[in-house]
């Protein structure tokens, strides 16, 4: 029986139900040789040739969206499930299904500044695709869409969407608020001492030492708090109180704690009702001595794929928006030098991105107008300048964006300007290579963008040029730099399975070349903050598909709890990188290695770098199990995520959560 039937089947059983069947979710009834109930513009037509179920699947080619025009009532603060079964032969470009929450069920009024945006896999036959969300405290109904951006040859049908209510979510009882001591390191303390200005938050100088706060709303009065702290089955402490007062403190034994990875679970039990928090709390080992500073002779790119800074190999390493200083190296800043030490010996970094940030009087339109040609120039230069030498003396590395500073207003076309400044700034020991920022989005054709890359090649041939991309529909077309790298918006508006496309996607259109995957945060208000388990996951995930270097890139919307100015995400910023370097010295920076693994779903990716394998579940709401051949006790897990590894006739059998990643070393016997 057709699943859209099974659920009218059992709205007759379970009136809970009743309002969430996807108007015409097989798309079975049709009205003028197209599905009821569905509008949208594009390539689309209803397929007969082998549905899912029923009579009909709905077929797309080209570039194309439909969506339900009836909207589906929900309830605010509620999980839910929407399912959707498809097959995709696109071959270039991206295949999604998603939904619009809206603030009434009459018309679509947005209750998020963005879409959920689900990526469907890859597949001649059918799969199922889930994604799982709870509904904010304005969302009264939701609108379901699909949509197609391909380009070339291939299609992507659809059929039998489903909706399921998962229940009311849980009632916070309490809140843990952002803990600055969730990673802390076992040598040394922090580089800075206690301050906050405006929306910067500055850590303690001993984060060990800081207590995880709790935060009670105003009508929880009474009941008891239980924290544990668990080290993965061994309890490491535990402390019971009462609930007195609108906030509470508790003070864990972070300073005694050994190198490893904790689990703090926090419960509360108030008149009869229970709810629970559970936070990773990192305490780490310093990895080996960073490399020393030297001034930059030249930074290229060998025939290996590696960067190799004045004739030797170097990792690279970078941040777009520092933490603790409003994002942006302002040198003006009198804690702007002790930021720079502090992001260097906690986060490893040794390259920064210097856009238009710190130029602001340049970012002036009219200001810019009532200099001359030759003012404009001078100020340019001696402003940037000024900046690199800032940068020298704190033995850091600085990428120069060129678009932003240097066209603010416009797209990029004064190539005369590009011109004076690169020949009065070339050579300088601390530049490392110049970039461009999504040229596509600022109306640039690629002739246009290939004009200035090879301008700047030419200009400075010692230092590369990135064009970093952002409409995936077009890498192909705008693949011109040395290195492969592009933006996208990260969780919740891009799956992982977007980002695996994307990320095979830029090296099928930069064959060869280094691939950089920036990985993001940012905030809207509305917008679920990325979890650390998202981010790690999309970490590991572009270790296995190939990053030859580490780049970090947040900004926000105006809301607090991102990576500059929550203390929480700063925290686990520092595990990602510490991670990160981890594996990379471990494999010594080998490419990855196809791995022959077998799985229950699609969505786990995996690879082997040297002897390194590497592991992550795609999928935010479920576990799979991956098999992969390997003799009994031949693997440790080498990042403390407390991987259970089984063997089972010849291989090794591991479960991942959602979200859950493995690193697993070779035991050398």
């Amino acid at each position: 029986m057709r699943a859209f039937a099974a659920i009218l089947l059992t709205a007759v059983f379970c009136h809970a139900l009743a309002a969430l069947s996807v108007p015409n979710s097989g798309f079975e009834q049709v009205s003028g040789g197209k599905p009821s109930g569905w509008g949208g513009k594009g390539r689309g037509e209803l397929c007969s040739q082998n549905p899912r179920s029923g009579k009909y699947a709905y077929k797309v080619t080209g570039k194309a969206n439909l969506w339900a025009q009836k909207l589906i009532p929900v309830k605010p603060g509620h999980r839910y499930r929407l399912s959707v079964y498809s097959r995709n032969t696109v071959a270039a470009g991206g295949c999604f299904f998603g939904l619009y929450e809206s603030k009434t069920p009459a018309k679509l009024v947005r209750s998020r500044p963005l879409e959920f945006k689900y990526a469907v896999p890859v597949g001649k036959t059918w799969q199922k695709s889930l994604l799982e969300f709870t509904t904010l405290p304005a969302t009264r109904a939701i609108c379901v869409y699909v949509r197609t951006e391909c380009r070339g040859p291939g299609a992507v049908w659809y059929d039998d969407f489903a909706l399921e209510e998962l229940g009311k979510a849980p009632e916070k009882l309490f809140s843990i608020q952002p803990f600055g001591g969730a990673v802390t390191f076992t040598d040394h303390v922090n580089a800075l001492a206690g301050k906050k200005k405006g929306r910067i938050y500055v850590l303690p100088e001993d984060p060990e030492k800081m207590p995880v706060e709790l935060a009670f709303p105003s009508g929880v009065k009474e009941g008891v708090i239980d924290a544990v702290l668990t080290r993965g089955k061994e309890r490491v402490f535990s402390q019971r109180q009462k609930i007195g007062g609108r906030s509470m403190q508790i003070r864990l034994p972070l300073e005694k704690l050994t190198a490893g990875r904790y689990v703090l679970t926090v419960s509360c039990a108030s008149s009869g009702k229970k709810y629970q928090e559970q936070r990773e709390i990192w305490r780490l080992d310093r990895p080996a001595a960073a490399k020393s500073f030297e001034k930059i002779k030249s930074y290229h790119i060998g025939k290996d794929g590696a960067f190799y800074l004045n004739g030797k190999r170097r990792r690279r390493v970078t941040l777009s928006h520092f933490p603790q200083v409003g994002g942006f190296l302002d040198w003006n800043n009198p804690d702007v030098r002790a930021v720079v030490a502090y992001a260097k010996r906690d986060f490893r970094i040794e390259n920064a991105t210097m856009l238009a940030w710190r130029v602001q009087e340049l970012m002036h339109i009219e200001k810019r107008r009532k200099l001359s040609r030759q003012q404009l120039i001078d100020a340019v230069c001696k402003k940037v300048k000024t900046h690199l030498d800032n940068s020298l003396k704190s033995e850091l590395y600085i990428s120069f964006g060129l678009g932003y500073l240097l066209a603010p207003e416009k797209p990029l076309r004064d190539y005369g300007l590009v011109c004076e400044v690169i020949k009065r700034l070339k050579g300088h020991p601390a530049l490392k290579s110049y970039g461009f920022d999504e040229p596509e989005l600022k109306k640039m054709t690629p002739q246009e963008t290939a004009q200035f890359y090879n301008m700047v090649r030419q200009l400075d041939p010692s230092r590369p040029c990135t064009v970093n991309l952002c409409e995936q529909d077009t890498f192909k077309e705008f693949a011109l730099s040395e290195i492969a790298s592009y933006d996208h918006y990260p969780w919740p508006y891009s799956n992982l399975l977007n980002i695996r496309q994307w990320n095979r996607g830029i090296k099928e259109a930069f064959p060869g070349k280094p691939f950089i995957c920036i990985l993001q945060s940012f905030s809207f208000k509305g917008q679920e903050r990325p979890t650390l388990d998202f981010m790690r996951a999309e970490l590991f995930l572009a270790m296995i598909d190939g990053m030859d270097g580490i780049h970090f890139s947040t900004w926000d919307g105006g809301v607090p709890h991102h990576a500059l100015n929550s203390p929480e995400m700063q925290a686990y910023l520092k595990l990602l990188f510490n991670l990160e370097e981890r594996i990379f010295t471990a494999c010594d920076g080998k490419a990855p290695e196809k791995l022959d693994f077998s799985s229950s779903t699609h969505y786990i990716s995996g690879a082997r770098r040297k002897d390194i394998v590497l592991l992550v579940n795609l999928s935010s709401c479920q576990e799979d199990t991956v098999r992969f051949k390997a003799s009994p006790g031949s693997l440790s897990d080498f990042t403390e995520q407390n991987t259970q590894i089984r063997y089972e006739n010849g291989q090794a059998v591991i479960t991942l959560p959602p979200w859950g990643v493995a690193a697993l070393k070779a035991v050398k016997k």
